[in-house]
């Protein structure tokens, strides 16, 4: 499953895009906001929850809840193959420092300036329930879930168009040790 790849790829049924990433030994990837512009492929239905009401406007899944994360998933037992995939800030890289150095109610008029093009509707409050690997080990206990999660440094955004500040931020960010990587990916599996 491929979304927003390249014309040359996506005109081949993203063949070029799977060609590459079997190649790397890429075996799983985070789902972004393309992914099933195609369809589902194999997958018989896709459920949705999340802590936010975006949930409910995704045009992409059949069913939509919106939860607690402290109350169980609204899914009877047995009902479904339950995998977590999300990409969320680090609480300890810079995204996480950055967000929490700035109050909510600032964040944005704050990101405007630094992502003008950025909608007011992505920019969300930052809570930080699962954004440490202690937080995210204490929600997919090892008893019940297979979980597999690092972080990552993905293009430093958050930093303007200055190119001083990229090339700085790239420098910082190549450098930092992996506890202080900007984005966790998270992978779990329900046993």
């Amino acid at each position: 499953m491929a979304g927003a790849s390249l014309l040359s790829s996506a005109s081949q049924d993203d063949a070029p895009t799977i060609d590459l990433f079997n190649a790397l030994g890429v075996d799983a990837a985070a789902l972004g906001n393309h992914e099933f512009d195609r369809g589902l492929g194999k997958v018989a239905k896709v459920i949705g929850l999340d802590v936010d009401e975006a949930v409910r406007r995704n045009a992409a899944l059949d069913e939509a809840h919106v939860i607690d994360p402290a109350d169980p998933y609204p899914l009877p037992d047995a009902s479904a193959d339950l995998w977590v995939c999300a990409m969320t800030p680090n609480k300890w890289g810079y995204i996480g420092l950055g967000a929490r150095a700035v109050p909510n109610a600032l964040h944005v008029g704050f990101l405007k300036k630094l992502q003008p093009h950025r909608q007011a509707q992505d920019v969300f409050p930052t809570t930080y329930l699962m954004n440490t690997r202690r937080d995210l080990e204490r929600w997919f206990p090892a008893d019940q879930w297979e979980l597999a999660a690092y972080t990552i440094n993905t293009e430093p955004a958050y930093f303007g168009a200055s190119k001083l500040a990229w090339g700085a931020a790239l420098t910082l960010l190549n450098r930092a040790p992996r506890p202080l990587g900007a984005t966790w990916l998270i992978f779990a599996r329900r046993k």
